[in-house]
């Protein structure tokens, strides 16, 4: 921090932080304020002393100017720890990076590709209903891109029996992310409901939507009431119904893939960059005052 400060010539910045333990190198005459910014329920993820988390983020809520949650529940957790000031910005995504995928004309295959993006970690994915999807559909593919296992000290997901539709190609850069979702012909996000995941916003909603794609989930709160076109099922033959739907003429007709992109163009991070500079200026405002 000190020397990003001194690099861009900053007196006094602001400390915008997305974990509690900010609180311990927060110093009032080093920074002019100081922005929490919640994407996760950290104190509910495997592993983590969530004891002692909850505790620094209480004491960060107590003195932070605006507290952010990237979801309804967390800003409800926010509201709880007694936050002054929470704002609700859901997760966006980079809107213009999936645009070309939209023009390009893809009919649908004999083998629709039903596809996810990101972590594929089990305490978040639903590994046996995927399998079970897979099962129930064996002329499809179901293709889960993301590092296995990845940030947990133990992961039993090398043992999983995923049958032969299932495919695991492993982590791909953000540049590659567009290559990846021209082949998809729906989105899909198949997390358990937990303490963890129930707060959770997957970044892959706009992304999913700004390529034009369908999506199909497991009801996350989240998600559920504050997101346009994604179908919702909680279990293998429900989502087997949902995708068959989205799959349908009408949801992968043009028509319904921009409008899906231009409903995603509303969550981009252009945007969101302008609401961060509209916050920093009140705040600034603030101070002056």
């Amino acid at each position: 921090m000190r020397r990003n400060a001194l690099r861009y010539h900053l007196s006094k910045p602001v400390l915008w932080t997305y974990t509690p333990t900010a609180v311990d190198v927060y110093e009032a005459e080093r920074f002019s304020g100081i922005v929490y910014h919640c994407v996760d329920d950290l104190a509910a993820y495997p592993g983590v002393d969530a004891e002692h988390f909850l505790a620094r983020e209480t004491e960060l809520v107590a003195i932070a100017d605006v507290c952010i949650a990237s979801s309804r529940p967390l800003l409800e957790h926010l509201h709880r720890l007694g936050a002054r000031k929470a704002i609700y910005w859901p997760n966006p995504a980079d809107v213009a990076q999936f645009l070309p995928l939209v023009r390009r004309n893809r009919p649908l295959t004999d083998r629709p590709q039903i596809g996810f993006v990101g972590a594929i970690q089990e305490h978040k994915v639903d590994t046996q209903l995927v399998v079970d999807m897979a099962k129930l559909r064996p002329d499809w593919d179901f293709v889960l891109v993301g590092p296995v296992g990845f940030g947990l000290q133990q992961s039993g997901l090398h043992k999983v029996h995923w049958p032969v539709n299932v495919h695991l190609p492993g982590m791909v850069s953000h540049q590659e992310l567009p290559d990846v979702l021209q082949n998809f012909d729906v989105g899909l996000i198949p997390y358990r409901i937990n303490n963890y995941t129930s707060s959770v916003f997957p970044m892959k909603v706009f992304e999913y939507l700004a390529a034009g794609l369908a999506v199909v989930s497991t009801p996350l709160p989240s998600i559920v009431g504050e997101v346009e076109h994604v179908e919702f099922a909680d279990s293998a033959a429900t989502m087997i119904t949902a995708l068959d739907r989205v799959l349908s003429a009408d949801l992968n007709s043009d028509r319904a893939r921009f409008a899906r992109v231009e409903y995603a163009s509303g969550h981009s991070w252009e945007s969101r960059c302008d609401e961060a500079l509209a916050l920093l200026d009140e705040l600034a405002k603030q101070r002056r005052l």
